[in-house]
């Protein structure tokens, strides 16, 4: 797996670091196509590193525009519109303008119990896409933590 962050690592992501996800997205070498349904297709990879897999889902958001794509990621208060499972969320701190830290808490299934999230979030945009990274940062356990090695969104403009 590409190494962007460490797992509680606080830093502004780089040129660099959107790239190489940008590359992870696009790049087909060593991905298993495990569903495809209509323009929904969902890829893993494993990795040498650990035993957890990567998952990359590629769809077709043609009849939204980014732009309102972008916005809805960015917005914690509208989440709690068509983010089911979520309990709790809202932004903690801005590291700077592109990279923030906030808090996720979600609603398990059975048997397992709810989990919650500290992340940071960066995010680059240009006329012609928008890049936004996720990954853990350390925090005080309040229901049980979950860990987010990395996810992001590649969106075309």
């Amino acid at each position: 797996m590409a190494n962007f962050f460490e797992v509680g690592e606080v830093r502004v992501a780089t040129n660099e670091d959107f790239m190489t996800f940008k590359a992870l997205c696009t790049n087909r070498d060593g991905w298993k196509q495990e569903y495809v349904k209509g323009t929904t297709e969902v890829c893993t990879k494993s990795t040498n590193q650990t035993n957890i897999k990567m998952m990359k889902v590629d769809f077709d958001l043609s009849d939204v525009s980014m732009e309102l794509v972008y916005d809805v990621l960015h917005d914690p208060d509208y989440r709690r519109l068509w983010d089911r499972c979520m309990v709790e969320g809202r932004d903690l701190c801005h590291i700077d303008a592109n990279n923030d830290i906030g808090y996720y808490a979600i609603q398990s299934l059975p048997p397992l119990k709810n989990r919650d999230f500290v992340t940071q979030r960066s995010w680059m945009a240009t006329p012609l896409e928008c890049i936004i990274l996720n990954h853990s940062v350390f925090h005080r356990v309040r229901i049980v933590i979950g860990i987010c090695l990395l996810t992001g969104y590649s969106l075309p403009m």
